[in-house]
């Protein structure tokens, strides 16, 4: 499985490549390229209107900048590995994108890991240790069958803060695997949506497992969907930009802030939802997207008893891409890219390096959110086996039709 790299081709899911209006597609169905070799660009539109186009390198720097009449092609090539992506628009018209790679498995991350990244994260680690954990494990009886019960997590965490989940323990005499999870970008989940994520692991996962969600925020999650979000919502009104990724950030304390409470706050709950007796500590693995992606190579990292992880499409890859136009910054947030010393101690990459159990990892072609650019950066430097799912028709939140049965079966074997 080293090495190896899945293409989705097809679909059955609308691209951003072929909207209503425009439609832009390149010569190769596999969006795949040398350095140096010359992808030939085709724009058609069922309007005859004048079209800009504009090439770069994953969104970041401009490398090409032109007006067409369509139908019509170019051809055009990367001197260095990257992702060119070519955003078509026209007056009145739904902007098309297409992404092509070239040499992505080439793509290195543009600053090096810091000399002292592994003293800072071990000296982290012992903070928390230092910390009594004063775990709870409440169980939400209304929620709870003859089959599982359910439970709603609590620990304490760095920073005089709370930390929160909840898990999903089948009633057996047996040990159990265990799915670890962390949710995407948001207000986090609750009782609701975690009943929704159980659906997907019934669905994908046979046979007796628990599942474990753990929120990202220093608020203790409230039971319905609409009143956790507004309390996320009265929550961000204190930053700016309204992220909570920006919390503390301002002051470039490498121990005050979002990334570093919120990643000692994951690591303590999976260490100890894993240290149950139910839990078969030989079967642990992880699955998550975006958000969810990014902690996966924090947590496979920073806790040996994950033995397997999806990391979709993961944040926070190579936050210092946009110093050379590799390309955009994470989630093209303005501050960010104002701290990125500050941020290469929580940049993705770095925890990549440190892995050696078997990861799949997805990149979008086409993905605004989180570049491919960065996400083949932390793939390239995965120590262990690796499958990289290519999206090379879809963008972040999408994929083709094969793409959840695959990853969900590649977290699945490793449950068994």
């Amino acid at each position: 499985m080293d090495c190896k790299k899945v293409c989705a081709m097809a679909a059955g899911v609308v691209a951003l490549n072929c909207v209503a209006g425009i439609n832009v597609t390149c010569d190769r169905a596999s969006h795949y390229y040398h350095v140096g070799e010359n992808a030939e660009i085709r724009i058609t539109c069922d309007q005859d209107v004048p079209l800009e186009v504009i090439l770069t390198c994953d969104g970041e720097a401009v490398l090409d900048r032109r007006t067409v009449q369509a139908p019509c092609s170019f051809k055009y090539t990367l001197g260095r590995p990257g992702v060119l992506r070519c955003l078509v628009k026209g007056k009145d018209l739904t902007p098309a994108i297409l992404g092509m790679a070239f040499d992505p498995e080439q793509i290195q991350p543009v600053l090096p890991e810091p000399d002292d990244f592994l003293d800072f994260w071990n000296n982290a680690c012992a903070a928390l240790d230092a910390i009594p954990a004063n775990f709870k494990m409440t169980e939400l009886t209304e929620d709870s069958t003859e089959e599982f019960i359910y439970y709603e997590l609590e620990c304490d965490n760095v920073n005089n803060t709370k930390h929160y989940g909840y898990l999903k323990l089948p009633r057996t005499d047996k040990k159990v695997p265990l799915l670890v999870y962390v949710e995407g970008a948001g207000c986090g989940q609750e009782q609701e949506s975690f009943k929704e994520h159980n659906k997907n692991v019934e669905k994908y996962i046979p046979g007796q497992v628990a599942s474990l969600t753990i929120g990202v925020h220093r608020y203790k999650p409230l039971p319905r969907t609409a009143d956790h979000q507004k309390q996320h919502d009265e929550y961000v009104k204190q930053f700016e930009y309204q992220q909570y990724w920006l919390e503390n950030i301002s002051a470039q304390n490498l121990t005050d802030n979002f990334f570093y409470r919120a990643i000692l706050g994951c690591k303590r709950i999976c260490d100890q939802v894993s240290a149950l007796p139910q839990i078969d500590q030989e079967h642990i693995a992880y699955l998550g997207e975006s958000q969810g992606g990014m902690f996966g190579l924090y947590l496979t990292a920073l806790c040996p008893q994950i033995h397997a992880a999806f990391c979709g499409v993961p944040a926070f890859c190579d936050c210092a891409g946009h110093l050379t136009g590799q390309h955009t910054p994470t989630c093209s947030i303005y501050p960010l890219n104002q701290y990125t010393q500050f941020l290469r101690y929580f940049d993705a990459v770095n925890f990549a390096r440190h892995i050696n159990v078997p990861v799949m990892i997805s990149a979008g072609y086409i993905d605004v959110t989180c570049a491919p650019s960065s996400v083949f950066a932390a793939a390239n430097n995965l120590g262990g086996p690796k499958l990289v799912f290519h999206k090379v028709n879809h963008g972040h939140n999408d994929g083709p039709v094969d793409y959840a049965p695959i990853f969900w079966q590649f977290v699945a074997s490793h449950l068994r």
